[in-house]
């Protein structure tokens, strides 16, 4: 009997141990969204024409103007979707883009792009919000990978295109 209690005693401490140094994970996964404000953006080339509010960025030239940030997520994060802020009052189609793109960011054609959506135009809410829906497979945020958010503006009026900036919702 005596040697029974000394055994739970024991197997006690090592539930409390582990529970303790992190081995025993009693969380719950928890939705999290991370804002990336249009002031986190920096230019993907050096001869756009644009003009970065720090609430708003513009494209002031006659070409597509690319951005892009690096996002911080907690390691094992799981993304489930990517929302843009953006004013478009353009009549244009697919003015202001968002996309989720693993390792370097660069000029890149569609098919290397994770997940993404664009703005849809001839709306006067500022700014307004538009999401993918849940990604799938789901993008998992380790040490071994980098990801980035990237934003293209194409030409338009100045007063009728700008992109606020973007919202990453995860699962940690």
């Amino acid at each position: 009997m005596e040697s029974r209690k000394k055994l739970y005693i024991i197997v006690l401490i090592i539930l409390v141990l582990a529970l303790f140094s992190g081995e025993i994970n009693t969380k719950a996964a928890v939705v999290r969204v991370k804002m990336y404000d249009a002031s986190t953006f920096y230019p993907i080339r050096d001869d756009m024409a644009f003009m970065n509010y720090g609430n708003a960025i513009v494209n002031k030239g006659g070409t597509d103007a690319w951005f892009v940030t690096k996002v911080e997520l907690p390691n094992g994060a799981s993304v489930k979707k990517i929302k843009l802020w953006a004013y478009d009052n353009y009549a244009g189609v697919d003015d202001i883009c968002l996309w989720i793109v693993w390792t370097k960011p660069r000029l890149a054609e569609a098919a290397d792009m994770n997940a993404g959506l664009c703005s849809t135009g001839n709306d006067t809410t500022k700014p307004r919000v538009f999401s993918t829906t849940e990604i799938s497979p789901r993008l998992i945020a380790n040490k071994n990978n980098t990801y980035h958010l990237v934003v293209r503006i194409k030409p338009g009026s100045v007063t009728d295109l700008e992109f606020w900036g973007a919202d990453i919702v995860y699962v940690r």
